[in-house]
């Protein structure tokens, strides 16, 4: 089981620096990571959980796909581009599912970009049918990253002590082509601060050389996402979130766009629409489970796992992808108590 370092959990069962609100009571909660799953996952799960099988099944038949297509298929064309996000959305439901089974209750959900679809459902603000349904249209957008222009990210490591000033130049007047996508706060060490930007490859490229080669990663992706170059897929999908029913969530679930939780249906649509073109703030989500008493969050699913192990979390981090990770969840949920 990938963990990120794991914190002292003081005895209040929050991180230091902001108390929970007062009331709170000391929670697990889950969080839903951004990213799509290219390679084969869930198959062991499959294979080892009835609960898993069930529910895998049941969104093929939904899906028209087959299950060994869903789980195992290796992503190699662009034909199979909806593959991906299927995949980790039916993985990460499944692996709740398990967890659940096993008698796991979180009391507030947490996602960010695609994890923020996942999170909807779970906290209980979307049908998983409606979901998968919307996922799959997705995939029918215009393809953002082709074209004359190719659209991208790039992931910029900042010194702790840079001015924001100093920052916002690389995504400011002096780069009109290049907006914020992501402020990821600090990194495990605490020594630097992680900032995504979306813009055009070629301008991406450019904008990395006034970075030392070892702070700036730029990758291709769907889109500019979280910037305004996401419009079209923005209004591409707005009529189809429109016509989703939503429902207000069960559980407290935090998005990145704010800290306070989303508590109604149309909150929940919102974000599905704003997930498209607004920049995501880390702290935010971390600051509204923390406030909600989340000492452990358990991440189930496929992602980006140098996202857990890079970045500093204020509560401890347990990533679910395979079944030995199921055990080792288990077991230190029960160590804490909170099983």
């Amino acid at each position: 089981m990938r963990k990120n370092k794991r914190p002292e959990i003081p005895a209040a069962g929050v991180s230091p620096g902001k108390p929970a609100e007062k009331g709170s009571p000391v929670s697990l909660g889950y969080f839903f990571k951004a990213g799509a799953a290219l390679e084969p996952q869930g198959e062991a799960l499959y294979g080892r959980y009835e609960v898993m099988r069930t529910w895998c099944d049941q969104a093929a038949g939904w899906l028209g796909i087959g299950v060994d297509e869903l789980l195992s298929l290796e992503i190699r064309t662009d034909e199979l581009a909806h593959i991906p996000l299927l995949r980790s959305i039916v993985v990460s439901l499944g692996i709740v599912d398990v967890l659940e089974a096993a008698g796991v209750r979180a009391r507030s959900v947490g996602g960010y970009s695609s994890g923020v679809m996942v999170a909807s459902c779970v906290a209980g603000g979307i049908e998983r049918k409606d979901l998968l349904s919307l996922a799959r249209r997705m995939m029918e957008a215009p393809d953002l990253s082709l074209g004359p222009r190719p659209q991208g990210l790039a992931q910029l490591a900042f010194p702790r002590a840079t001015p924001q000033r100093e920052i916002d130049w690389y995504y400011g007047d002096v780069w009109p082509e290049v907006y914020l996508a992501a402020d990821s706060g600090l990194t495990a060490d605490g020594e630097y601060r992680m900032i995504t930007v979306s813009g055009y490859l070629d301008v991406l490229e450019r904008l990395a050389t006034h970075m030392p080669a070892d702070r700036a990663l730029v990758y291709p992706s769907f889109g500019a996402l979280h910037s305004p170059l996401s419009r079209p897929l923005r209004d591409f999908m707005e009529p189809h979130v429109r016509r989703t029913r939503f429902h207000d969530p069960r559980l407290p679930l935090f998005t990145g766009f704010r800290r306070e939780p989303v508590t109604t249906a149309a909150e929940v649509a919102g974000a599905f629409v704003r997930n498209y073109t607004d920049p995501i703030w880390l702290g935010h989500l971390h600051d509204g489970m923390r406030q909600a008493g989340v000492r452990v969050a358990v991440a189930p699913g496929p992602g980006k796992p140098l996202q857990m192990s890079v970045l500093r979390w204020p509560f401890e981090v347990l990533e679910v992808l395979t079944p030995d990770d199921v055990a080792d969840a288990l077991l230190t949920l029960h160590d804490l108590a909170l099983l």
